[in-house]
């Protein structure tokens, strides 16, 4: 994981040791950090560290049984209005998850089953309504305002006011 440091003794990580997808050939290791061709700038390292995520999401997937047409999807939330037409049937979506089932397999039919219609559950739940965006949206510009500066907002706001005044 380490090689020897180019500029005199000591040893640094190896950039190209994690895998496009961020994960290490130690198991239960992921590089969050950027690493090969990546810059070092926050926005980057949010997109490495959301792809570790979502590697770890897979792998934990798999350990409880998905295979991997199941355990790599992973999907955020979505406007409930766009689960229109036949994808907002749950049988087509039985029937898109059984035409992908591996037939190497191990998990025995109930199992699978079991796995599928959780996993519509899930995809399910990820629609939401336009009140709860809305909702969602006023608790995070809350939240967000707790971290920032009062004379800030203070300013903000006496700006906002003199706009509307205009």
């Amino acid at each position: 994981m380490f090689l020897a440091h180019d500029h005199g003794e000591g040893r640094r990580f190896d950039r190209e040791l994690p895998d496009e997808d961020r994960s290490t050939p130690v198991d239960g290791l992921y590089v969050a950090a950027p690493v090969g061709d990546s810059e070092a700038q926050a926005i980057t390292s949010a997109g490495q560290g959301a792809r570790v995520g979502r590697t770890i999401l897979a792998d934990v997937r798999r350990e409880q049984g998905y295979p991997d047409a199941l355990a790599d999807h992973w999907d955020w939330v979505r406007r409930e209005d766009e689960l229109t037409g036949e994808w907002a049937d749950r049988d087509r979506w039985r029937e898109y998850a059984d035409a992908r089932r591996p037939d190497d397999h191990a998990v025995g039919d109930e199992r699978w089953v079991e796995l599928r219609e959780r996993e519509l559950d899930r995809r399910f739940a990820a629609y939401i309504t336009g009140d709860d965006i809305e909702r969602r949206t006023e608790r995070g510009q809350r939240r967000l305002l707790t971290h920032l500066d009062d004379d800030l907002i203070l300013d903000a706001a006496r700006e906002i006011a003199a706009e509307r005044e205009d």
